[in-house]
């Protein structure tokens, strides 16, 4: 844009500068059209830019550190011509806080679209909004803009690496099969004592079909089983940080997806919880498979560092969560004093996992560089 700009001054001065030393009605005309173009292209743009308009296609998911194309359409409906558009775009990890700019430009004929391509790369995890910033129209030498309507966005996941991790439930945490005590709010697999009963779906098991019920009501009853409050886990995510710092919150996320897909992978099922910018609550969510963590990433990748009461406050606080027998704690340096941990008893036995600060007794320690290493082996 600076380089066209310079272009324009140039060639003015050297038509002007030739009109004033020769008197050549060539050289004349010249800046006399030099000077009018900027003029008529406004024109052209200010009656083009109510149907300017841009759209924006983003691939769903991204590696990190992976390139990914993203693909910005711009399409003129007026009957005029735009010399130049300029197209910023705005990229934010909702969950570090980064960001970056983008931009595109091109010429667009009339009642035609162009498509162009951009490269996308994030070096952390986390939910990307990707939003069109400024959407400008240009004469061909940039000296005067119009704006035109910008309100195209997408959103990108930009996912966790996993690493390899041995992961041990303790006898205090692991499944308790005579456990008298239920969580009223979830299921579990303990038949012995129904949950709710409903009608039969192709793919229940026999073993859950209530046959003298069914018999009554002439249809297929079934019961699904309940989830004893012993074999519970809560798993919470503290969100509330001072200095945001993107590589310690990239390991976090890292360290918690690797913690969920191994507690999957047991069986044991849980409640992920964390505390939410702007809304100053806890929310949680019931994971018993690997599409039940993979549907609520987007929005986990996305709880940005808030400032306000800590997480385990709110944690305490938090009468919608259900019971549970063993609290795993995620943070940064944010660590529950000791009247924290008493109020969190209520969630049964607390681990600790922080991501920086001072070694404790009853926590494990990790950093940004070695984590991977250092939690090859988790018990809880």
């Amino acid at each position: 844009m600076l380089a066209a700009r310079l272009l324009w001054v140039l060639l003015l001065a050297a038509a002007l500068a030739l009109t004033l030393l020769t008197g050549s009605a060539a050289a004349a005309v010249l800046a006399l059209a030099l000077l009018l173009l900027p003029l008529l292209a406004l024109g052209c743009d200010l009656a083009a830019a109510r149907r300017v308009r841009c759209t924006i296609s983003a691939p769903v998911n991204l590696q990190k550190n992976t390139p990914g194309v993203l693909r910005l359409t711009l399409q003129n409906g007026s009957r005029l011509p735009v010399s130049r558009v300029v197209c910023r775009v705005e990229v934010e990890n909702l969950l570090t806080g980064e960001t970056a700019l983008l931009c595109a430009e091109c010429g667009l004929l009339p009642r035609r679209e162009k498509t162009t391509q951009l490269t996308l790369c994030a070096e952390h995890s986390g939910r990307l909004q990707v939003r069109v910033e400024r959407l400008r129209l240009y004469d061909a030498f940039g000296l005067i803009s119009v704006r035109a309507n910008a309100n195209a966005s997408a959103g990108v996941t930009v996912q966790p690496d996993t690493f390899a991790q041995t992961l041990i439930i303790s006898p205090a945490g692991a499944p308790n099969l005579d456990a008298e005590q239920y969580a009223p709010d979830c299921p579990g697999s303990d038949l012995t004592e129904p949950y709710q009963i409903r009608e039969y779906v192709p793919g229940d098991s026999r073993r859950q079909i209530l046959w003298k019920l069914s018999g009554k009501y002439d249809r297929l009853l079934v019961k699904d089983a309940s989830l004893p409050v012993q074999q519970n886990i809560l798993v919470f995510w503290e969100r509330t940080e001072g200095a945001p710092d993107a590589a310690r919150t990239d390991a976090q996320a890292e360290v918690l997806v690797t913690l969920c897909r191994g507690l999957l992978s047991q069986g044991a099922p849980f409640t992920l919880a964390w505390n939410e910018a702007g809304s100053a609550r806890c929310v949680s969510f019931t994971l018993r498979e690997l599409d039940d963590l993979i549907g609520v990433l987007p929005r986990l990748l996305s709880a940005a560092a808030v400032t306000g009461a800590p997480g385990y406050t709110l944690l305490a606080q938090a009468e919608e969560l259900p019971a549970a027998a063993h609290l795993i704690y995620i943070t940064n340096d944010t660590i529950p004093d000791a009247a924290a941990r008493s109020a969190l008893r209520r969630f049964g036995e607390l681990s600790i996992l922080h991501c920086g600060g001072a070694e404790t007794a009853d926590g494990v320690r990790f950093d940004a560089a070695q984590y991977a290493r250092q939690l090859e082996t988790l018990m809880i």
